[in-house]
């Protein structure tokens, strides 16, 4: 017998069928769009809008404020041949929103993915997702696409996470370079690789590599062909362990380049251009008045020399030199070289395109020119250019010769700020005072060998490196003054440094303290120094040790001038029987140069001491160095903070400002 066929409609309630229907729904909004006819920077200028708490020019997003960005945004467009692009780039040059946010918003609009967006590490994939992401997403009008968060079983959840989006069928996802089962978990079509010059090398995992995370998340994407989309950018970091670098000479090198308006030349913007005036102290002649409590530049002493004609291009000219060739400009990318494969293209940003002032960046040029710890941060982050370190050691008789007529223990008037450093050693402790004045000169005032068992905390050795940290120090001009930071390497007999720290003071809007230290071949990217946790109330300091073995072989490198000493001079006394010994300076040079070749080609140099010669004096300069580094950080952090509280602008560190601060509070002391 042949049953009727009866819909299921007739079956179900009126919620029923509303619950179908929205299911329905959902399912149709599933299929990806097709015939996608627009680019990912046309897109953006039609649905984009940037908050005024995220973005420097808030409003509708118009790619004329950064018209290098259009292209390669384009590049990611279904329309689009190529495949891969990489961007070797300043900060603050607008890639982040005008690249990846952009593309991020037009792969949700079209259900284009899956896409993985991987950043320096977990939690801060995660709060670009919570920050911007989310916020695009809500500005552009994209919640509707955006699945609904759905709890499975054992508690895990799909749809909109703060780790992943689910939409239209398909999903992006947020992840750090550390995790092999995250980066190699799904087949992507699409792949953002973001600042990946602070990736790993290698992931290890149970103390074996398992290979390169670049690599893994870029095999992933194979199965796409000529679908798939990755795109790498990066301020660029050191030269030797530069992951974009190689990848940018693996494209076709485009920079982009304006028209002359007097020549017709057509030139990218290169720093060695960058030009100003200069007053009689060769500082950049900024002269300007305070109108209503408000500094007005009346004149900017800071021009762009055209490379043929000598044409001096004012910084207001830059917004129409940078406009697109058919865009209302002549401003166009130009290859420079042919790539390795088809569909690759690379690009280079530097600064003076982006949103930073040409005045701004030669003031920051004038401050770090000369500082080895600085410097390298305006090579990357400025220039978008890797940081290549000398590979000269200092000369130990030049360093001998250039030692001057004063004894040991004499404080010049112009020391305005001390610190003092201690290696912990198995049979004693070694100690040295350095005094800093302006322009980051300093003075190797003192140093101490203090024999002891510093395994015992009773011993006199702790004792006596306490009279020598709490001590009354006096300048030649009879101005008292205390050493404020002092770093004691924690490395070895951990309790006891801890113990011997613990005794002091410690607070957290001071920037004095004693403070145990640990030194790490490196730490955070770009930074010096880092607070960590300890089992005291003061913090543990880590260290970038390598950053800072350069950083004082570049000080140790510096030689007086005719008249007067280069910026970051450090002096040494010889006049005395205590003088400093040739055994000092063995010591403090102790520390060797070496540079391998990997087995990709890649250079990495290093300053160890693999033959294991005695260098406690090199480890208590380079601790000083970091004392002073990590006082300067502190206290704009401190001031910053207190700023912000109180809605007020921050200040930009300066080392001018941080040595008068601690002048008057010296002479207000005192």
């Amino acid at each position: 017998m042949t049953r009727p066929l009866l819909s299921p409609a007739l079956f179900l309630t009126i919620d029923t069928l509303d619950d179908m229907e929205m299911y329905l729904d959902g399912l149709i909004s599933a299929f990806p769009e097709e015939n996608v006819s627009e680019s990912v920077s046309e897109w953006a200028e039609r649905k984009r809008t940037l908050s005024g708490g995220l973005a420097a020019i808030p409003g509708r997003y118009d790619y004329d404020n950064a018209p290098y960005l259009r292209e390669i945004a384009d590049c990611l467009s279904v329309l689009s041949p190529v495949q891969e692009v990489y961007v070797m780039k300043a900060t603050q040059v607008g890639f982040t929103v005008g690249v990846y946010e952009n593309h991020i918003g037009y792969c949700i609009e079209y259900s284009i993915g899956p896409l993985l967006y991987i950043s320096g590490d977990q939690a801060m994939a995660e709060e670009q997702m919570e920050k911007r992401v989310d916020e695009m997403i809500y500005s552009a009008g994209l919640q509707e696409k955006i699945r609904a968060n759905i709890t499975k079983k054992k508690g895990k959840s799909t749809g909109d996470r703060m780790d992943s989006k689910s939409y239209g069928g398909t999903f992006m996802r947020a992840v750090g370079p550390n995790s092999e089962s995250k980066l190699r978990s799904f087949p992507n079509r699409c792949l953002h690789e973001d600042e990946i010059d602070i990736y790993p090398q290698n992931i290890v995992k149970g103390g074996t590599s398992t290979g390169n995370p670049l690599e893994k998340a870029e095999r992933r994407t194979d199965s796409y062909g000529n679908l798939r989309k990755i795109c790498g950018g990066s301020t660029p970091k050191q030269k030797s362990t530069s992951q974009i670098e190689p990848k940018c000479e693996e494209g076709d090198k485009r920079y982009y380049n304006f028209t002359c308006p007097d020549c017709g030349i057509q030139q990218p913007l290169v720093w060695a251009q960058l030009k100003w005036d200069k007053n009689q102290e060769g500082k950049p002649d900024i002269q300007y008045r305070i109108i209503n409590g408000v500094e007005t530049i009346e004149k900017n002493p800071v021009y762009y020399e055209c490379v043929n004609c000598g044409r001096k291009i004012l910084e207001h000219e830059k917004r129409e030199l940078l406009l697109e060739k058919g865009r209302g400009g002549t401003a166009e990318w130009i290859p420079t070289k042919k790539p390795s494969r088809p569909f690759v293209r690379s690009y280079h940003i530097n600064a003076l395109y982006g949103f930073r002032s040409w005045i701004d960046i030669v003031l920051q040029w004038e401050k770090v020119k000369d500082d080895p710890l600085l410097l390298p941060d305006f090579i990357n982050d400025v220039l978008g250019e890797t940081w290549q370190e000398r590979i000269d050691a200092p000369d130990i008789h030049e360093l001998r010769k250039n030692a001057e007529g004063w004894e040991r223990g004499y404080i010049s008037d112009r020391v305005i700020f001390l610190t003092l450093a201690a290696d912990v050693q198995g049979d004693r402790i070694e100690a040295g005072l350095v005094g800093w004045g302006r322009n980051k000169e300093s003075w190797f005032i003192d140093y101490w060998n203090i024999p002891g068992s510093p395994h015992l905390v009773e011993d006199q050795c702790w004792k006596k490196l306490e009279e020598i940290v709490t001590a009354t120090y006096r300048r030649a001009d009879n101005v008292e003054m205390n050493v404020q930071i002092a770093f004691v390497d924690s490395q070895y007999h951990k309790d006891q440094v801890y113990n011997f720290c613990d005794q002091f003071d410690y607070h957290q809007e001071s920037i004095a303290g004693v403070y145990p230290v640990l030194a790490r071949e490196a730490i955070d990217a770009g930074k010096t120094t880092k607070i960590m946790k300890s089992d005291i109330k003061t913090p543990v300091v880590g260290l970038s040790d390598q950053k800072l073995k350069f950083a004082l072989y570049g000080t140790l490198r510096k030689t007086p001038y005719a008249e007067g000493y280069p910026y970051g001079y450090m002096h040494f006394p010889r006049k005395g029987d205590q003088a400093f010994g040739e055994e000092f300076y063995k010591q403090l040079t102790s520390e060797e140069i070496f540079i391998e070749t990997k087995k990709n080609g890649k250079q990495r140099i290093t300053i160890e001491n693999r033959k294991q010669r005695r260098n406690e004096v090199f480890d208590v300069a380079k601790y000083n160095i970091a004392a002073y580094q990590f006082a300067f950080d502190r206290y704009f952090e401190i001031e910053n903070e207190k700023r912000k509280a109180q809605k007020l602008v921050e200040i930009q560190p300066d080392n001018d400002v941080f040595i008068n601060e601690q002048e008057a509070a010296l002479l207000y002391a005192a």
